[in-house]
C-alpha cells in the first residue's frame, strides 16, 4: 500500500531503448554503517539491431568500468553519466542483433535521510539498510531498464558483514565467509520481476517463523530489528489465513517461493508489496507495547491483505505502463475489501466500500478532479502516479463491475485474466477484453467526474416501464445501472441520455442502485423517494441504505427520510444519516 508521496523521476518514452533486458545478475557490497556501496551488474540484453551504445536508467551512480560480450567476443566499453537519470555504455564497434551481456562496475550512495532507493537507518544504535524501489528508484541501486513493462529474472549476490543477515525476494541459495569479517550471501534467481519490485535488506535482524502458508506450503517469516522478533508473532500467525482466502479467490496458488514480512524503520510508503519481501512500517507490522488491540489487529489484516493481493494483481500480472497503475493499486484495494467483508456479518457487506466510494466521489468533482488514468510523459506527471483516484476510484469501479456482472461471473473473469498472463504484463484494454467492458472502463477511468442517474417508474394501462436517464450536464458515461424493485433486480448498460426499460408490471417502488455498488449519484424525484420510504425501505440492504443516505445528502433533500434512517439498526447507516441531517441544516439546504 503506497501513500500519495512519490519522488518523481524522468520516464523514458516507450521504444526509446533498442534493446530488451533478459536477465540481471547483481552483485553488491553493502555495509550499513557506510554511506556508499559497490556494485557489479551483468545485464543480458537482446539487441534489436546493430548498435554501439546502450542507455540505461541510473541515478546517483558513478560508473567505474564496463565491458560487453557477444558471440564469444569481449569488448572493453566506456560507461558515463548521460544526465541525472541516465547512464550510457558505449563500445568501439557495432554489435548485434542478438543477445549480449553488459557488465558495469559502479559505486552508489546509501543515504541516511532518504526514504526510497537504497537507504539506511539507525535503530537503537544499530545500522540497517532497506530498499524501496517503487516506483522508479531501482536506478539508485543499479543501472537498469527502470520501467514496469520490462520483467526479467534477477539473481542477487550480497557481500555483507558476517554478523549481519541479508534478505531479498528469493530464497537463500548459499552463504560463505569471506576475508576481513565479510561473508557472501547468494540468493536463487527470482521469477520475472520489474525493477521496482526488487528488494533487499541488511542488518542485525531477528526473525520469527509462522506456519507454512497456502497450497504450496510456502515458508513464512517476519523480519524485525534486533530484539523485536516476538512483536511480529501475530503477523506471522495470520499469514496463512489471509493467503488461503486470496488463493481461493484467484484460483492460483501464491506464485512465489517464500514470504517474508519485513518491518522497516521508515519509508516512502506505508507498505510495499515486493514479492517474497513485503515491507511495512514497524508500527503497522509489529505489536509494539501498549498498541496490541483488536483495532490494530484488524488494521494489520487489512494492510496485509492489500499487500498479499498485490502478489497476483501487480506482481504476477504487472501493469505495462504507469498510466495503468490502477491495475495494481485499484485491484489490491478492492480485493482487500472483498476479503475483509468475509470476516464480518453479511449485513455489513460493502459498507466500508460504500463509505470509501463516498469519500472519493467528493474528490471527483470540480476543476481539480483528475482521471484515474493519466499519461505519464514527464517528471511532473509522475507526482500523481499514486493518486487516491488510482486506489479508491479504481476500487469503486471494480465494485461496480462486480455488482453488474455478479460476484461469481466476475471472479471467473478475473481468474481467466490472471491465468492468461502469468509473470507478464497487462493494460487496461487487456482487462476490458477479459470483462467485455471496454466502453465502461474507459468511460470511468479516462475522464473525471461522477455520473448522475435518475430512474422513474412509468405506469400506463396496467403496464410498467422504467425510464433510466443520465442527468449530469453534457458529460456522458457508459454506466451499468442496476435497480431493485419489489419484483426483483435487473441491470442495463446506459450509454445514451435516456432509455425506457419495459417491465412486466408496474413496480410499487424502485431503488436505482441495487447492492449500493454503482459509481453514480441517484437523483431522486419526490414521488420515487416517497414510494421507497413507504414500501421499499425494509427491503434495502444496509449498503443500499447507506448509499441512499449519501445521495440524499448530495441532493440536499429527503429530510424526513434521513430522520428515519438516523434511527437505523445499522450503526454506520444511522451515524451517516445523523451527520447528513446536521450538514443540511448547517448549510441551509434543508428540504422536506
Amino acid at each position: 500500500m503506497k501513500t500519495l508521496r512519490l519522488f518523481a523521476c524522468l520516464l523514458l518514452a516507450a521504444g526509446m531503448w533498442a534493446a530488451q533486458p533478459l536477465r540481471y545478475a547483481l552483485d553488491l557490497t553493502v555495509v550499513p554503517e557506510r554511506p556508499e556501496f559497490n556494485g557489479v551488474v551483468h545485464i543480458t540484453v537482446r539487441l534489436d539491431a546493430a548498435t554501439r551504445a546502450l542507455t540505461l536508467n541510473a541515478k546517483d551512480l558513478v560508473p567505474a568500468a564496463a565491458q560487453v560480450r557477444l558471440g564469444g567476443r569481449t569488448f572493453t566499453a566506456r560507461a558515463s553519466v548521460l544526465n541525472p537519470e541516465e547512464l550510457r555504455v558505449e563500445w568501439p564497434q557495432p554489435l548485434g542483433p542478438g543477445a549480449a551481456e553488459v557488465e558495469i562496475h559502479y559505486q552508489g550512495r546509501i543515504d541516511d535521510k532518504a526514504m526510497d532507493g537504497p537507504y539506511r537507518r539507525q535503530v537503537e544504535g544499530q545500522w540497517y539498510v532497506f530498499t524501496t524501489f517503487t516506483a522508479i528508484e531501482a536506478r539508485r541501486a543499479v543501472p537498469c531498464f527502470d520501467e514496469p513493462r520490462y520483467k526479467t529474472p534477477w539473481k542477487l549476490t550480497l557481500h555483507v558483514r558476517r554478523e549481519h543477515r541479508a534478505f531479498s525476494n528469493a530464497p537463500l541459495e548459499s552463504e560463505a565467509d569471506e576475508p576481513e569479517g565479510m561473508k557472501v550471501v547468494r540468493f536463487t534467481e527470482t521469477a520475472p520481476l520489474p525493477s521496482e519490485l526488487v528488494a533487499f535488506a541488511i542488518g542485525p535482524f531477528d526473525t520469527v517463523n509462522g506456519p507454512d502458508a497456502g497450497e504450496r506450503k510456502v515458508p513464512v517469516r517476519v523480519v524485525t530489528p534486533k530484539g523485536r522478533g516476538e512483536q511480529g508473532r501475530y503477523a506471522a500467525d495470520i499469514t496463512n489465513r489471509v493467503l488461503e482466502g486470496l488463493e481461493r479467490y484467484t484460483g492460483i496458488p501464491y506464485p512465489f517461493r517464500k514470504l517474508d514480512h519485513l518491518a522497516r524503520a521508515e519509508g516512502a510508503f506505508g507498505a510495499v508489496e515486493n514479492p517474497g519481501l513485503i515491507n511495512y512500517q514497524q508500527s503497522t507490522l509489529l505489536a509494539e507495547p501498549g498498541k496490541d488491540s483488536e483495532q490494530w489487529r484488524e488494521r494489520l489484516r487489512q494492510i496485509m491483505t492489500h499487500e498479499l493481493a498485490h502478489q497476483w494483481f501487480g506482481n504476477l500480472v504487472t501493469q505495462a505502463g504507469w498510466e495503468d497503475v490502477w491495475l495494481s493499486e485499484g485491484f489490491a484495494t478492492w480485493l482487500a475489501g472483498v476479503m475483509m467483508d468475509a470476516e464480518h456479518p453479511a449485513t455489513e457487506k460493502h459498507l466500508a466500500a460504500v463509505a470509501a466510494r463516498e469519500r472519493i466521489m467528493a474528490a471527483d468533482v470540480g476543476p481539480k478532479a483528475r482521471p484515474v488514468r493519466v499519461p505519464m510523459k514527464n517528471r511532473e506527471d509522475l507526482k500523481d502516479v499514486y493518486s487516491r483516484m488510482v486506489y479508491q476510484k479504481g476500487a469503486a469501479v471494480l465494485l461496480m463491475l462486480e455488482g453488474w456482472h455478479g460476484a461469481q461471473r466476475f471472479q471467473g473473469e478475473l481468474q481467466r485474466y490472471l491465468k492468461q498472463r502469468p509473470f507478464g504484463t497487462a493494460t487496461t484494454d487487456d482487462l476490458a477484453d477479459a470483462l467485455d467492458a471496454k466502453p465502461t472502463l474507459h468511460s470511468f477511468l479516462d475522464q473525471p467526474g461522477v455520473p448522475s442517474v435518475q430512474v422513474k417508474r412509468k405506469c400506463e394501462s396496467g403496464r410498467g416501464a422504467l425510464v433510466v436517464e443520465q442527468t449530469a450536464g453534457e458529460a456522458r458515461w457508459s454506466v451499468p445501472v442496476c435497480w431493485k424493485t419489489n419484483a426483483g433486480q435487473a441491470c442495463t448498460l446506459l450509454t445514451e441520455a435516456a432509455r425506457e426499460v419495459p417491465m412486466e408490471a408496474c413496480p410499487a417502488w424502485v431503488f436505482a442502485n441495487a447492492g449500493g455498488t454503482g459509481y453514480y449519484r441517484t437523483v431522486w424525484t419526490e414521488a420515487e423517494l416517497e414510494a421507497v420510504a413507504q414500501g421499499g425501505l425494509p427491503e434495502l440492504t444496509p449498503a443500499e441504505r447507506l448509499t441512499l443516505v449519501y445521495d440524499l445528502k448530495a441532493g440536499g433533500h429527503g429530510r424526513a427520510l434521513l430522520a428515519v434512517l438516523a434511527r437505523d439498526a445499522q450503526p454506520r447507516v444511522a451515524q451517516a444519516a445523523a451527520e447528513a441531517l446536521k450538514t443540511l441544516k448547517e448549510s441551509g439546504q434543508e428540504k422536506p
